[in-house]
């Protein structure tokens, strides 16, 4: 397990390795790593292997190595934790030149001692101690193959009252190997209790296979995958939602079709539409949801927790209820809205919703084998983008079969589009013949249904075949998923190397020289530094005063066994408490520090002081009572606490993957720092906090992200810091600043933090796990318990003389931090337990309350009348100017942070090749694939409907757009958004920095399709037709990224937004006039608002004018010769020659859209 107490607070990483340590007792193997143990955690482990920056400076029991450094001169201090000490010896401290030479020396001679005779020395050790225990053997207690621990090494099991050891009754016995297991912890080392073993030889323990079933493995993963299903209410509900309103519209277009030759041509478009249009909106979405649910697969696979088979079949059955569900609501809707044929309705409506649901099945086919050859949603849509066209143009809908080429008419045997739509076809049109009056009274042939089937070259009443295919189709695609899963592992994340840019590169050594010669002139001298700076900055002291604050989540709660109704409920307003009634301080200067077990409160209170609160559901409403001040007064404007306050999050996804640790300290300087200091300042400010974070070895490597491996998780939560740390602001509020970072680093980056506030800033943070010597930083702290409630707050010092009056000795050797942790939290892993300790915690908050009461009344206080107190410390420093304030935290103006945004978004974009393939290839791949299937393309009468299906294609770049916004866009503006919350810049900034990094991909990538398109397709071709279809490619996807940025930033669940978009686009290409030449006058209003319908009417005049078509002479005997000129195609669709008003519009439109999606970005933000 990596790091399994990270994040959590020091009460529940201790049940947590106690737990995992009677796992051991049972037989597991369980191996560790861990940044920050607690001193009892410490004793708890049996063997430790103590790495410095990869090379092992000690390898073997835990009870021995204390002794090993001993040998070399490195004795423990007293009361200090072990983990600590051994951690510290063995780091090198690189914030000056002066630490790193004489902490590196340190730590070569301990790893080189260790390669020497290392392991010997340990070996020599352990055996004088089994000889000294196996002299006092018969000590022990032994009663046949039954072990009781030796009472004497009670030391390492060491518990206290809380901690309850088990009690012989309570021991169970494994027969075969004598070991002690139960629900609470044996913790003596194996290394040390082998010699405690009987004397004989003892059988192997018998094999136990491990794990699940396969069958296990299966129904776990149903459930599990249901549950989440539900939980997951956004994205269930826009399934839904997405469903209804595709289905709806779909059906108003093409409402009660008439028995008219524009009928059948709309029943053919629907049908068309019916077996493409929403496998591939399915497709997408498929693709979205398996790239965020594969990272979890990948890793739980890795760990060997189930087969993909399981996972497969797990996923299938627990999500097949959903997909039926919306195959029969889109069924059922379309169905009936369009009037198809209503003769023996049970059988065609059910061959209907039997082939809706094949496809849909098929499209989770295709899905996953997309995402098993690419885990990231750029490449991955790529894939299935690209494959969907083959497939879809292969239906027979756009181009004739018969005329499609050789080389690719094998497509439509494996084409489920095709299958799809034949079977739809012939459920419609065998056996069947429409009116059309418009022919005459007598039945005409071209209106009789198996005459239209041998016009798209299918046969009547083929039904078989094609459900087959479909079924072959669906197991073929799972099948061939699941080997290339099994096969094609992914191993975790690939390595970054270390990167040097240019700006780097070029940098003179004289100046890092001079820095870091400056730096270790002192140890303190990083105050001076920052002393200097606020002083150029002129930034104020800032103290905060927190006043009976209470935060509570309002929402409604179903009462059970409510008297309204018979068999329901009744609905109340619930309160969930998350800080009760807090009072307390943070003096400006201090490091102020809270403390408390997990779901106290401490990060809610910490966004309550940026003014930001927390994110709650669309049915619970937060309420905040009680007052802030900031200097004794209250603060209204977000922008100003926005100002004063710098926070630093709890996570660190907001770093963009592929700029440097270097690199990103110093767009973050050149956009935080004020104008008033010269790129050069600002530069060596971010390259002093680089160094004052211990960050020079890792300062070339890039961030990284699930897919690539870069800086470590201590790593990134130093460079989340360093930001903050840039601007030197009068309040630091820091969430979790130690999590992820080992106990050395801890205590560095604590000891800044300490200096930092020692130059007149309030620093404020929360922390779960402080080493002993980090509690002695602290200046005032703030204990929290479960419910928000106070259970102290006063100064560190006299936290401990706080509880000893209360009865609540600490004991010796233990950490103060972790002891009022522990005492303030509640145990939840049994009953009894939980009934004590919340008994406990209970009296303390009243304990304090008391004293709260007494202090306020002037009564004597926790100090005992000591001058420094908690009510004294209240108000500070009320004049401070907080217009200068922020006046100095002003955003970058415009001028300044675009050329910074645009340069740091390129760099970010060029450094991940599949982003920048996928921008260029999404669209490129298209044009590809519709030159293969039209290449040449003719003059005679299918060439018509060959053009009218190459042109609607072309709707589908507006898909392409959005879903190269998706690819890029979440990662950019998660980045903004805490951006913006600092101040730093305004959203024009972010927003025309995106659009300038956006434009060169779209311009490459559109006239790579313009080019195919008119010289290689065989379009109409002149230097302005070209220009014009290239500017109208652009358009549409420029289009399809402005809807992605709207919906990005409207809804904060992406995949909720992709669902909505697309079927949103889907409205537009459909509407366009290519599918849907007749519509109901409110949704041919509708579609004046749509750039597509503008686009498809330029391409429409620009190639069908002044052309001839050629009629042969089965053409004339049939009947079918319906196209002497282009004009004639331009009437069947009904389109009007207004080529400049249409152009206008669609740059109008163009422009409008990406306008509302800035108006929706600066709405919401």
């Amino acid at each position: 397990m990596d790091e399994p107490t990270t994040g959590l607070d020091a009460f529940t990483s201790y049940n947590l390795i106690e737990t995992l340590v009677s796992l051991c007792r049972r037989g597991r193997t369980i191996c560790v790593s861990i940044h920050q143990p607690r001193s009892d955690i410490f004793n708890l482990f049996d063997s430790v292997v103590l790495l410095s920056r990869g090379d092992v400076a000690y390898s073997g029991p835990g009870s021995l190595i204390l002794d090993h450094f001993a040998t070399f001169g490195h004795l423990i201090p007293e009361q200090m934790n072990p983990a600590d000490f051994l951690i510290d010896i063995t780091s090198v401290d690189n914030r000056n030149e002066a630490a790193e030479k004489s902490s590196k020396a340190r730590v070569d001679a301990l790893i080189a001692a260790w390669d020497k005779n290392g392991e010997q020395m340990v070996a020599e050790r352990l055996r004088a101690r089994k000889v000294g225990r196996r002299s006092s053997h018969h000590e022990s207690v032994v009663t046949g193959d039954t072990k009781v621990q030796d009472p004497t090494d009670s030391e390492s099991v060491g518990k206290s009252d809380d901690h309850k050891q088990l009690e012989l009754s309570e021991i169970q016995v494994i027969p075969e190997t004598g070991q002690q297991h139960g629900d609470n912890v044996d913790v003596a080392a194996p290394s040390e209790r082998s010699s405690l073993d009987t004397l004989g030889p003892k059988p192997p323990p018998p094999k136990v296979k491990s794990g699940a079933s396969p069958v296990q493995q299966t129904q776990i993963l149903i459930e599990r995958t249901f549950k989440n299903l539900l939980q997951d209410r956004l994205t269930l509900w826009g399934s839904l939602l997405e469903v209804l309103l595709l289905g709806t519209i779909i059906g108003y277009i093409f409402f009660k079709l008439e028995e008219s030759p524009s009928g059948i041509l709309g029943r053919k478009s629907f049908l068309y539409i019916g077996s493409s249009v929403q496998s591939y909106l399915g497709l997408m979405v498929v693709i979205y949801k398996l790239s965020r649910e594969m990272q979890v697969f990948d890793r739980e696979r890795l760990d060997k927790m189930y087969g993909v088979a399981p996972y497969l079949i797990g996923w299938l059955v627990a999500n097949s209820l959903l997909y039926v569900f919306m195959s029969l609501v889109f069924s059922v809707i379309t169905y009936y809205m369009t009037g198809l044929r209503t003769d023996d309705m049970g059988f065609h409506f059910g061959i209907y919703f039997a082939t809706q649901i094949m496809q849909t099945f098929v499209t989770i086919g295709w899905g996953y084998f997309c995402i098993s050859w690419a885990r990231d949603f750029a490449t991955s849509s790529l894939i299935g983008n690209s494959f969907f066209t083959f497939l879809s143009t292969s239906s027979g809908f756009f181009i004739n079969i018969n005329i499609v080429p050789v080389y690719l008419r094998w497509f439509q045997h494996v084409s489920y589009i095709t299958y799809g739509y034949r079977l739809f076809a012939t459920n419609e049109f065998s056996g069947i013949q429409y009116a059309c009056p418009e022919y005459g009274p007598t039945p005409d042939p071209r209106c009789n249904g198996n005459n239209i089937l041998k016009s798209l070259s299918f046969e009547a009443d083929d039904y078989a075949v094609p459900f087959r295919a479909l079924a072959l189709n669906f197991v073929i695609m799972m099948v061939l998923s699941g080997i290339i899963l099994h096969l094609l592992p992914q191993d975790g994340a690939k390595h970054a190397t270390r990167r040097v840019s240019k700006r780097q590169r070029t940098r003179t050594v004289v100046p890092q020289v001079e820095l870091e010669m400056e730096v270790a002139a002192s140890t303190t001298v990083d105050v001076d530094d920052a002393a200097t700076t606020a002083s150029a900055m002129r930034v104020p002291k800032v103290s905060i005063t927190l006043e009976r604050l209470t935060y509570r989540i309002n929402k409604k709660t179903i009462k059970k066994g409510g008297s309204v109704g018979a068999g329901g409920g009744s609905s109340e307003p619930g309160a969930k408490p998350i800080l009760d009634n807090v009072t307390t301080s943070f003096p400006a200067g201090q490091l102020s520090v809270i403390l408390g077990a997990s779901g106290a409160g401490k990060s809610t209170l910490l966004n309550v002081l940026m003014a930001r609160g927390i994110s709650v559901g669309p049915l619970a409403k937060p309420e905040q009572t009680g007052r802030i001040l900031y200097n004794g007064s209250e603060v209204k404007s977000k922008a100003t606490v926005a100002s004063i306050c710098s926070l630093v999050r709890q996570d660190d996804n907001y770093l963009l993957p592929a700029l440097t640790a270097r690199e990103t300290l110093y767009y973050a300087a050149m956009l935080r720092l004020p104008r008033s200091m010269s790129k050069k300042e600002k530069e060596s400010r971010a390259e002093e906090v680089l160094l004052a974070l211990g960050l020079k070895d890792c300062a070339e490597t890039i961030v990284g992200n699930e897919t690539v491996k870069g800086l470590s998780g201590g790593e990134k939560r130093r460079l989340s810091v360093g930001v903050q740390m840039l601007t030197d602001p009068s309040v630091l509020i820091i969430d979790e600043p130690t999590s992820g970072l080992d106990a050395y680093t801890s205590f560095n980056l604590m000891l800044k933090l300490k200096e930092i506030a020692t130059t007149g800033r309030t620093v404020i943070c929360s922390i779960h796990q402080p080493r002993s010597d980090i509690y002695q930083l602290f200046d005032n702290i703030l204990l929290l318990a479960r419910g928000g409630r106070v259970a102290y707050s006063g100064t560190g010092r006299d936290m401990l003389r706080y509880f000893n009056s209360s009865g609540h000795v600490i004991p010796p050797l233990t950490n103060p931090a972790d002891y009022a942790i522990d005492l303030s939290s509640v145990d939840l892993r049994n009953p009894e337990a939980e009934e004590t300790t919340r008994r406990r915690v209970d009296g303390i908050v009243r304990k304090w309350k008391e004293t709260e009461s007494q202090l306020r009344a002037g009564e004597e206080g926790v100090n005992g009348g000591d001058t420094d107190t908690h009510t004294q410390a209240i108000a500070t420093n009320p004049t401070a100017n907080l217009e200068e304030v922020i006046h100095s935290r002003a955003p970058a103006p415009l001028s300044v942070a675009l050329p910074i945004l645009i340069r740091r978004s390129f760099i970010n974009m060029r450094r991940q090749p599949n982003l920048v393939s996928a921008r260029i290839m999404q669209v490129a791949a298209l044009g590809v694939i519709m030159m293969l299937y039209f290449a040449r393309i003719g003059t005679d009468q299918a060439s018509v409907q060959s053009r009218f299906g190459y042109l609607q294609q072309q709707g589908a770049l507006i898909f392409v757009g959005m879903l190269n916004c998706l690819a890029v866009y979440p990662q950019e503006m998660n980045l903004f958004k805490f951006e913006y919350q600092d101040g730093a810049y305004g959203v024009e900034a972010f927003f025309l920095s995106y659009f300038v990094n956006e434009l060169p991909f779209e311009i490459i990538s559109c006239m790579l399709y313009a080019i195919l398109s008119v010289f290689v397709v065989g379009l109409q071709s002149s230097v302005t037709n070209f220009f014009i279809f290239f500017f109208l490619v652009f358009a549409c996807v420029n289009t399809g990224e402005s809807i992605g940025i709207a919906f990005c930033a409207l809804v904060n669940s992406v995949g909720f937004s992709v669902q909505i978009m697309s079927a949103l686009i889907t409205v537009q290409t459909m509407m366009a006039g290519y599918l849907s030449v007749q519509m109901p006058a409110l949704l041919n209003g509708i579609n004046y608002a749509f750039v597509s319908r503008y686009v498809a009417r330029v391409n429409a005049e620009i190639e069908f004018t002044g052309l001839k078509f050629e009629c042969s002479d089965i053409d004339k005997a049939q009947g079918t010769c319906l196209y002497g000129t282009g004009e004639d195609a331009l009437r069947l669709l009904g389109f009007e020659k207004q080529f400049v008003f249409n152009m206008c519009m669609v740059a109008a439109l163009v422009f409008g859209v990406r306008f509302i999606a800035w108006v929706v970005l600066k709405a919401r933000m």
